[in-house]
Formats: C-alpha cells, sequence, structure tokens
C-alpha cells in the first residue's frame, strides 16, 4: 500500500464486522470510515416512508447467507450479537 493510499471505505453494513482486523493489519496511518451507520440509518427511514417497516413485537433472528464457507463469519459475528446466529451456503 503506498502511503498516498490513507483511506479505506467501509461501504456496506456488514464490513465493520471485518473492522477490527482491518485495524490490526492496515499501516496506523490508514483512516477507516465507516458507513454502515448512515446506510442503516437510511434504510430504516425508507422502510418507515413505505410502510415496509416490521412491528418488533419479537425477539429478531439474523441468518447470515455466503457462497464461501461459513468458517468466516462463524468467527466474527456471534461477538457482535446477542441473539441467535444461523449461518448457511444453501440458498
Amino acid at each position: 500500500m503506498c502511503i498516498r493510499d490513507s483511506t479505506l471505505v467501509l461501504g456496506c453494513t456488514h464490513y465493520p464486522y471485518l473492522k477490527p482486523i482491518l485495524k490490526e493489519i492496515l499501516p496506523p496511518h490508514v483512516l477507516v470510515l465507516d458507513a454502515a451507520a448512515a446506510v442503516a440509518k437510511q434504510t430504516q427511514s425508507l422502510l418507515k416512508q413505505h410502510h415496509l417497516l416490521a412491528p418488533l413485537t419479537h425477539k429478531p433472528t439474523h441468518s447470515f447467507y455466503t457462497n464461501k464457507e461459513t468458517a468466516i463469519l462463524r468467527r466474527f459475528v456471534p461477538g457482535y450479537l446477542k441473539e441467535q446466529v444461523y449461518f448457511s451456503t444453501d440458498f
């Protein structure tokens, strides 16, 4: 990485799961910009606007689908979520 490469933009809501490991492996001068909160807030706003936001009447279930092995997801995701998490490569 060149010194001019000083910013990494995490442009999706699932990239923050990788943020701790990225901070470890990137040079200290690299700024990591996390857009996940802004993306999630805008998504929530659009869902509300179109009356598509589900009411929180029960505990949510989280399912992660990937086209690769689930080992990496299994390593990072459970530390962030308190609820039951499901992983699958079948979709």
